[in-house]
């Protein structure tokens, strides 16, 4: 499951930065994987249809861009 998880992450941040290797793309989604999943801790018991923190959302986003500068070519 955290395989597939992590390959379809790691799929989006290869769009974001195509000249980044491989290994270092595997990295990056492994780690963005281990961030939301350990997001979902701080939900348990929280109702289902809460919407989303937008400000949560927008942290979330930054970090993720950081994680997606070109290697250099």
């Amino acid at each position: 499951f955290y395989e597939r998880y992590r390959d379809g992450v790691a799929a989006l941040l290869h769009a974001a930065a195509p000249r980044t290797s491989p290994e270092r793309i595997r990295h990056r989604a492994t780690l963005v994987v281990a961030l939301l999943e350990g997001l979902t801790v701080f939900r348990l018991g929280a109702p289902r249809d809460l919407p989303p923190d937008p400000a949560l959302a927008r942290e979330i986003r930054t970090l993720v861009d950081s994680l997606c500068p070109e290697d250099p070519a």
